[in-house]
């Protein structure tokens, strides 16, 4: 078979160790037997179990993160599979091949030790005190742990990569661009539902598509085929994006040919704490139901899961997604060059990873960090806009 399959590990997680270290004679730091690269009091470590898909035999097998701060260590049936980001840095769109640590058709045990992140900051003392919500929910991802919707995905050997797909109200075209391998081409199909609407390559003309807004926000579902030279289908892709355009006009801003205005006041920012602990969609769509109700007309996106996104477009109301680093400034952070290459490659993956949510409407690359009022703040997040742009 063809296609990716992907098995969430987002829930289920709980504390297993309360932090106990040892120093093995060779001078390894130990942690409930396990060795891992540097232990420190902000070290946590998590656990849960998971059925590995049958489905997944046969095929290469990654462990994935949306985001992720810090660094940590994966363990699948107490063997370290993965190191995972290096330093105390925010990462984007992190994986790691765990091909020969998994077991298809098994039930295998996944800890990770976070070390050093500052959203798994807790005091072993903190473990015997009463917990609060967000640690009763098993969660391990969301603001305030390490990490965002973990999972695994199960590739085939000859794979389709990242598909972006572009649509254009003026021109009336929409445009496909699939990584995919040497010696191999892709052809499109779009459907509504059911229905096939479309089939081109890469690029067609498209005079009446369904509209994603003003109005009415139908989302519709890209298949893309990986034929390789004998005319084989080998790998297949679905991608559910909205035909829509969004650009400034003068003082105004167009969507699909409609002039829109958000007001100043209606504009919320949501804190992934309020979505991410609870683990219930029901919950999450009615929070953003409500700001609809109440009259809010954007959402600034801050730290979510993709599954946020995935809500507003449903719902149709546009977002700014962004990146939180680096946020607050200092001369020495903006003159740390590592540090601005690190955010600079999380732009990227921000962009390439969410690129197809026809809800994102704009990107903001840092947060509270003073660029329009002073120089050496401003040069870098200018040189890391062009980046993105470039």
């Amino acid at each position: 078979s063809f296609g990716s399959d992907q098995n969430s590990l987002r829930t289920n997680w709980s504390w297993f160790s309360r932090c106990r270290t040892t120093t093995s004679p060779r001078g390894i730091t130990l942690i409930d037997g396990l060795s891992m690269r540097s232990i420190g009091p902000r070290s946590r470590v998590s656990q849960t179990r998971s059925e590995i898909p049958a489905s997944f035999a046969g095929r290469r097998v990654f462990f994935k993160t949306l985001k992720f701060e810090g660094c940590a260590d994966l363990y699948i049936d107490g063997v370290k599979a993965a190191e995972l980001g290096k330093d105390f840095n925010f990462h984007a769109h992190l994986e790691a091949d765990v091909t020969a640590f998994v077991k298809p058709g098994t039930r295998q045990d996944f800890r990770i030790a976070v070390l050093h992140s500052k959203w798994a900051a807790l005091d072993p003392s903190e473990l015997d005190k009463p917990s609060p919500d967000w640690r009763k929910s098993k969660c391990l991802t969301g603001n305030l742990s390490a990490f965002s919707e973990l999972e695994l995905e199960a590739r085939p050997a000859t794979a389709i990569g990242l598909v972006r797909v572009k649509t254009s109200y003026r021109d009336k075209t929409i445009a496909v661009e699939a990584e995919h391998p040497a010696g191999c081409t892709v052809r499109n199909s779009v459907f509504f539902r059911d229905e096939k609407l479309l089939s081109f390559g890469t690029e067609a003309k498209w005079e009446n598509p369904p509209l994603w807004g003003p109005t009415d926000f139908p989302l519709l579902r890209l298949v893309t085929e990986l034929v390789d030279a004998d005319g084989k289908v080998v790998d297949e892709k679905c991608t559910r994006f909205g035909f829509r355009e969004i650009w400034g006009d003068g003082m105004s801003l167009m969507w699909n040919g409609h002039p829109v205005r958000g007001d100043a006041r209606p504009f919320l920012s949501t804190w992934s704490f309020q979505f991410d602990i609870w683990c219930k969609r029901q919950h999450n769509v009615d929070i953003i139901v409500d700001a609809r109700r109440r009259g809010v007309k954007f959402l600034r996106h801050i730290g979510n899961s993709s599954e946020l996104i995935d809500f507003c477009d449903e719902l149709g109301l546009p977002i700014s997604l962004g990146s939180m680093i680096p946020a607050g400034p200092s001369p020495e952070k903006s003159a740390n060059r590592p540090l601005w290459e690190i955010k600079e490659a999380n732009d990227r993956e921000m962009v390439a990873t969410h690129f197809n949510h026809p809800s994102i409407m704009t990107w903001y690359l840092s947060n509270e960090y003073h660029a329009q009022d002073t120089d050496c703040h401003f040069r870098p997040v200018a040189s890391a806009v062009r980046k993105v742009l470039a």
